[in-house]
């Protein structure tokens, strides 16, 4: 997890490595054990996605909110 989160911090990534961080993230949730990881760092993660939700990317976009449904 922490690892995913720093990637999203990364300033001059291209586009699809925050898509595909993103989409990982949203893959972390389908597993239990995961699951309960990312609801106790939950603050972390919203901090990390949210400045993703008006990327210019509509893919990263819909990572980002796909993960703030899950």
């Amino acid at each position: 997890m922490a690892l995913l989160l720093s990637l999203l911090g990364e300033k001059e990534a291209p586009n699809a490595v925050y898509m595909l961080t993103l989409r990982a993230m949203v893959n972390l949730f389908k597993n239990q054990a995961s699951q309960h990881v990312a609801i106790r760092r939950r603050q972390q993660v919203l901090d990390a996605v949210s400045p993703f939700f008006d990327s210019p990317d509509k893919n990263s976009r819909l990572a980002a909110v796909t993960l703030l449904l899950k």
